[in-house]
C-alpha cells in the first residue's frame, strides 16, 4: 500500500491572453511492503520535491491551449534492480506511473468552451520513478455542469507503455463545490 501526504504551492502571473505559473509539490510517502513470509508488513517512509512550470494562452474567448510540466526529486533512489520481483510488481500497474511515483510528467492540451461545458484534448508523457519506463497518453475529456455546485466529466484516454504496453480508460469524476 502507498499513502502520500501531499501539499501544492503556485506563484501564478495572468496577462490578457493567458497565464503563466511556477509550480511547487511536496509529497511525503508512506510504502508498505509485505515481507518473504507474506505475515509481516515493513514501512518504508521518503519524499518528494517537485518543481513545474504551468501556461496557459487564449487563442480565442472559447478555445486555448495549456501547456504543463512537473519533475521530481526523490529522497531515496527508487530505481530497482530490475531482476528483483517487486519491480514487476510495482511497476506494471499504473501506480508507479500516473501522478504518484514519476520522475516527470508533460502535457499539452487543446480546450474548446461551450458556455459552461469544456472540451478538452490531451497528449501526456511520464517516466516512472521505480521501473524508468515512459508513457505515452492520449485522452479526451467533456465537462458539464450537472446542478448549480456540481460538475462532472467524462474521459477516454489511451496509453502506451513501454513497461505494461497499451491500455484504455475511462473515466468519471464528479465535482462539488462548496458555499451555501
Amino acid at each position: 500500500m502507498l499513502d502520500s501526504t501531499d501539499a501544492r504551492a503556485s506563484l501564478y502571473f495572468r496577462g490578457g491572453r493567458g497565464s503563466l505559473s511556477f509550480d511547487y509539490e511536496f509529497r511525503d510517502f508512506e510504502l508498505e511492503l509485505p515481507e518473504f513470509d507474506f505475515l509481516r508488513r515493513r514501512k518504508v517512509n521518503f519524499d518528494a520535491n517537485g518543481i513545474g512550470l504551468g501556461a496557459r494562452l487564449d487563442l480565442s474567448e472559447s478555445v486555448d491551449v495549456r501547456l504543463k510540466g512537473m519533475s521530481y526529486d526523490y529522497s531515496v533512489n527508487l530505481r530497482l534492480d530490475p531482476n528483483r520481483d517487486i519491480v514487476d510488481l510495482i511497476s506494471v500497474t499504473r501506480l508507479s506511473l500516473i501522478n504518484t511515483l514519476v520522475d516527470y510528467r508533460a502535457s499539452l492540451s487543446l480546450g474548446f468552451d461551450f458556455g459552461l461545458k469544456r472540451l478538452e484534448f490531451e497528449t501526456a508523457q511520464w517516466e516512472g520513478a521505480v521501473a524508468g519506463s515512459r508513457t505515452n497518453s492520449y485522452s479526451v475529456r467533456f465537462l458539464t455542469p450537472i446542478g448549480n455546485r456540481n460538475d462532472i466529466e467524462f474521459g477516454l484516454g489511451y496509453d502506451d507503455s513501454e513497461n505494461y504496453g497499451e491500455v484504455t480508460v475511462f473515466s468519471v469524476f464528479l465535482y462539488f463545490y462548496g458555499g451555501g
